[in-house]
């Protein structure tokens, strides 16, 4: 399951991306343009793709059965 440093850079991580998304981000209340939901979405899907890899780097490859729920 990971060592506890890693959970807690892990909890670290989504703090942070909170925090930014909520307090930097979006400051201001106004309409959301549709450009600007893209440009946001598709800054969030980097964001995770880029954590992807960071968890496939240092933890490697696995089987994808090492991490699905028995059934």
């Amino acid at each position: 399951m990971g060592t506890p440093l890693n959970w807690i850079a892990f909890n670290l991580f989504i703090a942070i991306a909170i925090a930014l998304d909520l307090r930097v981000f979006h400051r201001r209340p106004h309409k959301i343009k549709i450009r600007e939901a893209a440009i946001a979405s598709f800054g969030w899907i980097a964001v995770s793709v880029l954590f992807g890899f960071g968890v496939f780097y240092f933890c490697g490859p696995s089987r994808p059965s090492n991490s699905l729920p028995a059934t």
